[in-house]
């Protein structure tokens, strides 16, 4: 979790509670409880929050990297995966990276190793009808 306390950064970008970052996450569509939200801050490092009088304060680039981690998980990544993904800057939830080039990358794998397979398949029917 990074806590930022130097007087240099605009903290006042960190507004939202972990409460809040909950029910924005909701309203689009994500169900990332707060205990969930507290663990991702022990395993992804760049997730930005401040600390208040013990309490957590987030930003709107926060609830962003917050919601990619989710949408990636529910898609069927690991934590592990999704730290790979943003360790070997093969996405950059820093940078805004899209969703949907990801999901575009994965479905044109699938597409390819499909039709490898209907090929390898076809061969197959030919030589039995020879």
């Amino acid at each position: 979790m990074t806590q930022l306390h130097n007087n240099t950064i605009d903290t006042s970008q960190f507004h939202l509670s972990i409460g809040q970052v909950e029910a924005v996450l909701s309203k689009r569509g994500a169900s990332v409880k707060t205990h969930t939200i507290r663990f991702w801050l022990s395993v992804f490092n760049h997730i930005a929050c401040i600390k208040k009088n013990g309490r957590r304060y987030f930003s709107e680039k926060s609830v962003e990297e917050i919601y990619k981690i989710h949408e990636l998980s529910s898609k069927g990544y690991t934590l592990d995966g999704v730290k790979n993904l943003v360790k070997y800057n093969q996405i950059q939830i820093n940078k805004n990276k899209d969703l949907d080039e990801i999901t575009l990358n994965t479905i044109e794998l699938k597409l390819n190793q499909l039709l490898s397979d209907l090929e390898k398949l076809e061969n197959k029917i030919s030589n039995l009808q020879v």
